[in-house]
């Protein structure tokens, strides 16, 4: 399903970036000709560590050394 939604980005012109923290989905792009992974794929959120005391920044810390895959839709003739 994200690639199909992200080749109707790509096929408007707009560049499409996704993040995720699931293995499998991750693995998925990792191998797949129509991924590319950014400067942040396979690495620790630590811009999600600060000293914010909201509820949403309890979240993210409690996430910040979770390895993520993050990766940008090429598109099959790129």
């Amino acid at each position: 399903m994200s690639d199909s939604v992200a080749e109707l980005f790509h096929q408007d012109g707009i560049r499409y970036f996704s993040k995720t923290a699931h293995p499998r989905m991750g693995g998925y792009r990792e191998s797949s000709p129509l991924w590319r992974g950014t400067s942040k794929n396979k690495k620790k959120r630590l811009d999600y560590n600060h000293n914010r005391t909201t509820k949403e920044d309890a979240y993210r810390r409690l996430h910040a050394n979770r390895v993520t895959y993050s990766h940008e839709y090429i598109g099959a003739g790129t």
